[in-house]
């Protein structure tokens, strides 16, 4: 089990990079916060309503917590 959350931890950032750049040109542009954080937060959505289920289903229920409690952890950061 503690495999499922060294590789969710490992995959969850590279789907959610978010550059510092980016967000400032978007600030500037008058998107608002909702915004940034919608526009941002899509890939790891994705991510956990494939990961979450799959892990569930093939792994079982502890499995499946364990990737939904370490993914968003990464969505916010």
């Amino acid at each position: 089990m503690a495999m499922v959350g060294i590789v969710t931890s490992l995959l969850a950032p590279t789907l959610t990079s978010v550059g510092d750049s980016i967000v400032r040109f978007m600030s500037v542009a008058g998107h608002g916060s909702r915004h940034v954080i919608v526009r941002h937060a899509k890939g790891m959505v994705s991510f956990l309503a494939v990961a979450v289920p799959g892990c569930w289903a093939w792994l079982g229920p502890i499995a499946g917590g364990i990737v939904f409690a370490t993914g968003p952890r990464w969505c916010c950061s």
